[in-house]
């Protein structure tokens, strides 16, 4: 997720740079994993094994993704956060819509 790394570098907070790198980080490592059990569970419909194992995944996935956005918001103020959405409504006013 480019923009949580560009966030983490214009970021002052060094404890919320780490943060957000560390989730990035987790969330790159378990998107593999994620893949591999929702094929398995694609593959194996009526395997309950499959289905436990795609479950504690997506738990996983789900805990680092909450990480991400806790550590993201603490980086960022008020102002940042409507700098950055005006900039983005901007380059892709079709979202307004």
């Amino acid at each position: 997720m480019i923009v949580a790394l560009q966030v983490a570098d214009r970021t002052t907070d060094k404890e919320a740079s780490k943060a957000i790198r560390d989730a990035q980080k987790l969330l790159d490592d378990l998107l593999p994993q994620l893949l591999a059990a929702a094929k398995t569970v694609a593959l194996n419909p009526d395997d309950p094994a499959a289905k436990e194992h795609l479950s504690a995944v997506v738990a996983e996935w789900e805990s680092a993704v909450a990480k991400l956005k806790a550590a993201i918001n603490s980086a960022q103020t008020n102002e940042e956060i409507i700098a950055a959405s005006s900039f983005f409504f901007f380059f892709f006013p079709q979202i307004n819509n």
